[in-house]
């Protein structure tokens, strides 16, 4: 998964209302400024109430759930590469 499909993902996110943060090995680009790795997929932290906001509105781009282990993550895939979803509970 290439850097321009990362940024495409968090701009339809962020266009859906879905406020995303990116973890994993993007995350760690992201913080050096620098790819450091081929990714092929990206992590990405969402309130757990807009993780079906956010499967609706990455469909819309051409991913489908590939796997769904909520509380855990939901998996979304598509030719332009993975993304994992994952919920998060803010206390």
């Amino acid at each position: 998964m290439d850097a321009t499909e990362v940024l495409r993902v968090l701009a339809v996110l962020d266009a859906a209302g879905v406020r995303a943060g990116l973890t994993g090995g993007w995350g760690v680009d992201a913080l050096l400024r620098r790819e450091t790795r081929l990714h092929g997929d990206a992590d990405l932290g969402v309130p757990a109430e807009a993780v079906d906001s956010a499967i609706d509105a990455l469909r819309g781009i051409g991913y489908a759930t590939m796997l769904d282990q909520r509380p855990a993550r939901v998996v979304l895939v598509s030719d332009e590469g993975n993304v994992d979803l994952h919920p998060i509970v803010w206390g």
